[in-house]
């Protein structure tokens, strides 16, 4: 921004307005850096929800620099607005640059004054994330969301548009749209809609096996790190690689990664994991080096497409439940029981099974491939809601054994 006010300048804005910019530039990265020490050192959590019940010295801490950066920001929109004043219109030059900032500052003042008065939005949720750099410094982002998008969906699309379509292979559970149409509005509309599902073009009941390990202990146990190593790695090393690893958490990633890469390497199978290198390399590598495994989480569980002999066992460590303590997650959450619902099944549940829907769908990207998807999480046998999981994927051969006896049902599968 610095250099954009120098350039103005020199094209004949006015230089007191262009001083006063200046001026409050300097104010408000002092005050993003206050808010910042302020915060990481008042949240000792990753996560943090910011609500009327939380703690007084939480509130202090984030709140009374919030107050004071959005003054200064205020302050450093209206300078820039008289240095605005002189815009040419050109496109593409400094005055367009300047008027991209000017409306980001103006939504960074917005967000500091919803965060300030908070209680006053109970359709929305406030949460900080707590997050190191990569240079180690901890850094705090401050989000806001909707609790509740069938308005904006209401507004942005069933009435903006006089036709939508919306597509997508994961948007029912159990074969029903109930949870997706509800959760963005369409049950609400008074606009007529058709709901329709069409069965795949892929060949999954001859194509595709799934293998569940009933031997594994809980995903809760401090066994189950133990028995993936030793599981993945025999998995790993009959596909010869030609795996995906997908996790819920970066932790059970790091537990695993490491010792898998350590006896996989002697085979010639190299252990690619998230955070060595950025998405795009990843998955270049990954797809480029057939024989290579991709342990991942979070975004890896949908937009990969890796068809072929790339990518022939996925692996599902844990029925992807959102944690407990996710702010939005825990907003939807309170809202539904106060309403009368049942959190878990009206929300978690058909969450999960979605995302579950599309880390399965990570397997078959072609009508050719050929493949197998293993869940070593054994609630998906044990618990009630395992069959709403398993049915809402697609027929596929099934193998329910112990671990050593699923490797070799996978092996007969890929290479019988």
């Amino acid at each position: 921004v610095g250099g954009l006010l120098a350039t103005v300048r020199r094209r004949g804005a006015d230089p007191k307005a262009v001083v006063r910019a200046i001026e409050g530039l300097s104010a408000v990265e002092e005050g993003m850096d206050a808010l910042n020490a302020s915060t990481v050192a008042a949240v000792a959590e990753p996560t943090a929800r910011i609500t009327r019940a939380s703690a007084p010295e939480l509130l202090s801490a984030v709140l009374d620099p919030l107050r004071e950066l959005q003054t200064r920001l205020v302050a450093l929109v209206h300078a820039l607005s008289d240095v605005l004043e002189d815009d040419d219109g050109e496109e593409g030059g400094p005055y367009s640059d300047l008027r991209v900032t000017f409306r980001r500052l103006e939504s960074l003042s917005t967000l500091c004054r919803s965060f300030v008065g908070h209680d006053e939005h109970a359709d929305r949720v406030f949460w900080i994330e707590v997050r190191r750099s990569a240079g180690g410094a901890r850094l705090a982002r401050f989000v806001s969301s909707p609790l509740d998008i069938r308005q904006v969906m209401q507004e942005a699309v069933f009435e903006a548009f006089d036709t939508a379509v919306f597509t997508s292979a994961t948007l029912t559970v159990a074969g029903s749209f109930d949870y997706w149409a509800g959760r963005v509005g369409l049950l609400d509309t008074p606009r007529p809609h058709r709901l329709e599902s069409y069965p795949s073009p892929f060949p999954y009941a001859e194509h595709a096996l799934v293998a569940i390990p009933t031997d594994a202990p809980p995903p809760t146990s401090p066994a189950y790190a133990g028995f993936l190593v030793d599981f993945l790695s025999g998995l790993l090393a009959v596909s010869e690689g030609r795996g995906l690893v997908l996790f819920t958490s970066y932790e059970m990633l790091r537990a695993t990664a490491t010792p898998v890469r350590e006896r996989l390497a002697p085979q010639g199978i190299e252990v690619l994991r998230q955070g060595d290198d950025d998405r795009a390399r990843l998955l270049r590598r990954f797809t480029e080096e057939t024989t290579s495994v991709l342990f991942a989480t979070e975004s890896f569980w949908q937009g990969i497409d890796a068809a072929g002999e790339t990518l022939q066992v996925v692996v599902l460590c844990r029925l992807p439940f959102r944690v407990p303590s996710d702010p939005v997650l825990m907003a939807r959450m309170e809202a539904i029981e106060t309403a009368g619902g049942n959190a878990f099944s009206d929300l978690s549940l058909p969450e999960a099974v979605m995302k579950f829907r599309q880390g399965f769908g990570r397997l078959i990207r072609r009508a050719t491939d050929r493949g197998v998807v293993v869940v070593t999480d054994t609630r998906i046998l044990s618990k009630g809601y395992g069959s709403i999981f398993l049915g809402s994927i697609p027929v596929t051969r099934r193998s329910v054994r112990d671990g050593a006896g699923v490797i070799e049902e996978v092996e007969r599968f890929l290479y019988g």
